[in-house]
């Protein structure tokens, strides 16, 4: 009985381990699976073997015996000591239903959403080298990359808007806004998918705020800072097309998610 329970231990923490190298998620699905499987192939083999066996050979649970032995533990013996084997035997059955459930339905983990604004640079995308400055009606492109993280699939919004804002005050007060396009994502549990964005802003200025709305699902007819749970942006300066297209340093971008306005 000792070695069952050993083997069977050493067997569950084996099989984690061979998951984990064979970058299997632990879900419900994939634990059970593995773990039915190992019980039910050594069970077969076992009952084959076992009807190989005659009649006479092959074990059977001595069942009378084991009802003696609780009889005597619980019915026959004193209070003190019946009580203590049924607690002791509710523990028992407790700790493994519980062992039992942690192997069946693991924690998942957090759910969350990553997203992040990303240039091409020849053969990779950087998060970085953001296009600065551009003449009316050019087009400005970027690449949204959102990684779902959610625990299930999930439709995402993009929003992209051009804004100015009122640089004359300490708070962030969008005084004029152009919404540019809008785009769905979908996204499998676990998958990263990249999507290109391409705008033509039309609205003239400088230090422009070209924000990207990610929302889990629809999008608000207005989207803002407030309601947007993912939101990236961009600075840019938007010329006439005989205008200069300067190219402005030394100020801040946020191609990775950033809380707020």
């Amino acid at each position: 009985m000792s070695l069952a329970v050993g083997t069977s231990l050493v067997v569950l923490v084996l099989s984690a381990i061979g998951l984990s190298l064979a970058g299997v998620p632990f879900q419900t699905t994939e634990v059970t699976t593995t773990v039915v499987a190992l019980t039910a192939a050594p069970a077969l083999v076992g009952v084959a073997r076992r009807q190989r066996l005659p009649a006479g050979e092959r074990f059977a649970v001595p069942l009378s015996a084991v009802a003696d032995r609780i009889r005597a533990g619980t019915v026959e013996a004193a209070p003190v000591d019946a009580a203590l084997n049924v607690a002791l035997a509710i523990a028992v059955v407790v700790a493994a239903s519980t062992l039992a459930v942690g192997f069946a339905a693991p924690d998942s983990g957090e759910a969350y959403t990553e997203v992040a604004l990303l240039t091409d640079e020849g053969d990779e995308l950087v998060a970085g080298d953001y296009t600065t400055a551009v003449q009316r009606g050019e087009n400005v492109t970027t690449t949204l990359t959102v990684e779902n993280q959610e625990g299930e699939s999930t439709t995402y919004t993009s929003v992209v808007v051009l804004e100015r804002l009122d640089t004359d005050t300490d708070e962030t007060v969008v005084l004029e806004r152009e919404e540019l396009t809008r785009v769905d994502v979908d996204a499998a549990d676990g998958e990263t998918v990249r999507e290109a964005l391409s705008v033509q802003p039309a609205m003239l200025g400088d230090d422009l705020r070209l924000s990207v709305y990610v929302y889990e699902g629809d999008a608000p007819a207005s989207a803002t800072a407030d309601t947007a749970p993912h939101h990236l942006y961009i600075w840019l300066d938007v010329q006439r097309p005989d205008g200069s297209t300067e190219r402005v340093a030394d100020r801040p971008a946020s191609g990775v998610w950033t809380a707020g306005a």
